[in-house]
């Protein structure tokens, strides 16, 4: 059986099914657990698994790859950039 398979049976066992959840998502986007092993093991459905995995990609990565703040700073920075050409062309 799978060194992976064996910790996520312990989280499980153990741990909240939120954390559960993540940690089986994780596991299958890095590769270290076949959909097909999950489905047998732990009785997670193909189904779900998509499911769980959409939401892992919009909850824990998209918020890291677009940043919601990101304009904000870039239209303060423009901001900033005319108020000193302001002022050089005042002086």
């Amino acid at each position: 059986m799978n060194t992976y398979l064996n910790d996520l049976l312990g989280y499980k066992k153990k741990k909240t099914r939120h954390l559960f959840r993540w940690k089986v998502v994780e596991a299958y986007r890095a590769e270290r657990v076949q959909a097909s092993e999950l489905e047998e093991t732990l009785g997670i459905p193909m189904r779900e698994l998509r499911r769980l995995n959409r939401n892992y990609f919009r909850l824990r990565l998209l918020p890291l790859l677009q940043p919601k703040n990101r304009r904000k700073t870039m239209k303060r920075d423009a901001d900033y950039v005319k108020t000193l050409e302001r002022k050089l062309l005042a002086s």
